[in-house]
């Protein structure tokens, strides 16, 4: 689905996408806190595209074409990350805390507000 002007899509990912963060996540990669929805944000030239995962079954491909993802969680459908605030937090993509998130995106609507930062895959 895709959102507002000035937002992203949401879309659906493929199996080997999934496996690919599931083992990520067994590598210590990532942490994804045992969350139910986990979105994979992709800091590209132009865009970002946010994929969403069922955390039931994850399965993905590397995302070294687009540039360093961002892997957090949100508790809504639509994670209402906009490109300028996620474009902020990729001046030091090896390492962003769950706090410069939150500061990063507090200006933005409350269902981004109550996002949880879990990582960053490079």
């Amino acid at each position: 689905m895709t959102g507002e002007a000035g937002r992203t899509s949401l879309l659906e990912l493929s199996d080997d996408e999934d496996e690919q963060v599931r083992r990520w996540a067994m590598l210590g990669l990532i942490d994804l806190g045992g969350a139910s929805d986990v979105c994979l944000m992709r800091l590209g030239d132009s865009d970002i595209e946010v994929r969403r995962l069922a955390s039931q079954g994850l399965q993905r491909s590397p995302l070294k074409e687009d540039g360093p993802a961002i892997v957090l969680a949100n508790r809504d459908s639509d994670s209402g990350l906009r490109l300028a605030a996620v474009r902020a937090l990729a001046v030091n993509p090896h390492r962003i805390s769950g706090d410069a998130l939150i500061a990063a995106l507090q200006d933005e609507e409350s269902s981004v507000r109550r996002a949880v930062f879990y990582g960053v895959v490079t």
